[in-house]
Order: C-alpha cells, then structure tokens, then sequence
C-alpha cells in the first residue's frame, strides 16, 4: 500500500506549497493504480499526461493497495477493508506533512470498490478525536468533495462474480461481502451517510456492460452507481470516464468539470474548517 505522486511538485508560494488542491484517486479491485487512469491503446495515464494541464493548481496522487489480498482464494475478508482504511488515512497524513500540504483541500476520484475504501477511511477517520491520534482527524475535516465512478454503493450484481480476477476458483468471502443486501456495504453506509453533507458528491454509473465469455452485464447497476441520495450530482460514463485519453472530447470535460467546480469552493471552507479543528485542539490544551 503505497501513495504516489503523478505531478510534479508545485513551486512554492509565500502560504507554503504551491498546489491548491490535492486529488487522490483509489482504484477498483480488478485493476491496479496505473491500469485503473490509463487508456490501454494510446497508453496515456490521464492523472499524469492530461490533468495538470487542465487543472493547474491540482497535485495528483494515487492510492495503491494489494487488490489479490482481498480477492485471492483463501484470503480477503470483510476485516481487510478497515485495515486498507486505516492505512490510506495514515499515508496520506504523512505524505502531506512531508508536502507542508496538512490544511489543503482533498478530492477523492474512486473507482469501483476504490469508493467503499475512501467512504470507510473518511469515517476512519473522523473518529479520531483523542489528542493524540487527533492529526489523523485532517483527512476528514480537509475533504471537499468525492467523484464516485461506478462505485457499488448498494453491492454489485451477482453475475459480477464470474468476472473476477482468478478465474480457476469460486469467489471468496470478500467478494460475496460485496454482492448486493451485503451487511458489510449497509454498516458503511450507515457510517458515511451523517458525513455526506460535509461533501461535495458526484455519482457516476457505468453505461457500457461488462462481457465475461457468453455473458454480458452491468457490474454495478445504476441504482447501486448513484443511489437517492439528497444534494448529490449524477452522471453515466464511469467506463469510459476513468481513463479517457483525449482533452478535446465530450468525456474528459465531463470529467474536469466536477473537478473543476469542487475545486473552485474547497480552499476556503476547507480552510475554515481546519483553522476550526487546530482551534479546539488548542483550546483544549
């Protein structure tokens, strides 16, 4: 598990690092954090080649994590997810420290199961409260805005289980956990659901089905993509949205712009609610 870098660093300006805003995308279970952003024939990683220069003031950042530990025979479990949590909210932490970057606004870009990982970090790590463990609080308070892309926020489809990763075996308990009415996915939910109107949220779903052999089907159905959820934005094309490769079409400026709007209102309230959190722990001491 590992956080990269995709820009390159922002010179410094006199506030300290010189990125407005720091985007950090989680890729899906059946793909790594390279294949997730990149488009397979022109080989363009979009978070690298394209976005910096549309979105100047943006450092890009991928979050990296084993996907065969939870999907091989024999391994994953619902445990898995809170450890992958607790491990995004510590690295991201720290590579922030180490950007001088601890009060600048985050936006997660998730893909898949990208987006259950990011919605149990950020529960995560909200409940950090103590004094102690309190610095891990930032990753909450400093997050403006999530884009979800073809996360199953209400479980994947059955038929999702015979395209997976390791063809030879039945799915395991991690993958079944994933299937819709699963307890696991409500218990997340429940614990995201009083957060949400901290965020700005974009839903999108996927629009061009899956084949597996003889099969074909949505992974993740809309109703699952992009629940009824109260003041949150929705939009078709997570496919064909996650790696596009050209600057001039349709698909990347629909991409950019919810970027670009979630941008354009993070850095100030981003930054009254952190001044609010540094001034109750100082309070308190």
């Amino acid at each position: 598990m590992v956080i990269s870098q995709f820009t390159a660093p922002s010179p410094p300006s006199r506030q300290g690092a010189g990125a407005a805003v720091d985007i950090v995308a989680i890729h899906d279970i059946y793909e790594d954090g390279i294949q997730t952003w990149t488009e397979p024939i022109s080989n363009i990683l979009w978070l690298r080649d394209l976005l910096p220069e549309s979105l100047r003031e943006c450092r890009a950042l991928v979050y990296s994590y084993k996907a065969e530990a939870l999907t091989a025979p024999g391994l994953g479990s619902t445990d898995s997810i809170l450890a992958n949590a607790t491990s995004l909210v510590a690295e991201l932490c720290a590579d922030r420290q180490l950007d001088n970057a601890f009060h600048r606004p985050i936006i997660f870009i998730c893909h898949g199961f990208g987006g259950i990982l990011a919605k149990r970090a950020l529960s995560y790590s909200n409940s950090r409260r103590h004094k102690a463990v309190e610095h891990l609080r930032s990753i909450y308070t400093c997050t403006y805005g999530i884009i979800f892309m073809g996360t199953p926020h209400n479980g994947i489809n059955k038929e999702a289980l015979l395209f997976q990763p390791h063809q030879n075996s039945g799915p395991n308990h991690f993958m079944i956990s994933l299937l819709k009415g699963s307890e696991m996915l409500n218990e997340i939910n429940d614990q995201f659901a009083p957060l949400m109107k901290q965020f700005s949220i974009y839903n999108f779903w996927e629009d061009l089905k899956t084949q597996s052999g003889d099969h074909d089907f949505y992974i993740v159905d809309q109703d699952s993509a992009a629940p009824a959820w109260d003041n949150v934005e929705k939009m078709n094309g997570s496919k064909r949205l996650k790696n596009c490769y050209d600057p001039n079409t349709a698909q990347f400026f629909k991409k950019i712009q919810p970027l670009q709007t979630t941008i354009n209102g993070a850095s100030f309230l981003v930054n009254q609610a952190y001044t609010s959190l540094v001034g109750k722990s100082t309070h308190g001491m």
